[in-house]
């Protein structure tokens, strides 16, 4: 609640409370804590948003290096996978097979939804047995 409350509605609190005391000391409002909470937010707003964008950027370029290690190591397994099919690749086939294993995405563990139960049938939908001997 506080995050998605903007600063300027704090300030318009406050004006409010200030122009009508009656209202204010009514519901005990101290305007300094509110004044307090705009300072603080005007103090360290500039701070909280380069924040944010040094992050972004730091992410950012770790992503960048990662997918230029992705892109190499993706090659050295499309080699891999051939190399293993070579008299000499017999040595590194572990290898090559953890490599797969961990390239695989984990599966989920989905539960099985169980089957709904048929639906009751009714006594009159059923034939009797012995309907079945009387129409002879």
């Amino acid at each position: 609640m506080a995050s998605r409350t903007s600063i300027a509605f704090l300030e318009k609190a406050a004006l409010f409370a200030e122009a009508a005391p009656n209202v204010g000391v009514a519901l005990s409002v101290d305007t300094l804590v509110l004044r307090d909470a705009i300072a603080s937010d005007l103090a360290t707003g500039g701070i909280v948003d380069e924040t944010r964008t040094l992050t972004s950027r730091l992410e950012d370029a770790n992503t960048r290096k990662k997918l230029k290690a992705v892109r190499l190591a993706r090659g050295i397994y499309r080699v891999a996978k051939s190399y293993v099919t070579t008299d000499l690749g017999h040595v590194v086939t572990p290898h090559v097979e953890e490599m797969k294993r961990t390239l695989q995405r984990p599966y989920a563990n989905k539960k099985k939804a169980v089957p709904a139960e048929p639906p009751a049938t009714t006594p009159a939908a059923t034939p009797k047995p012995s309907d079945s001997t009387q129409q002879k």
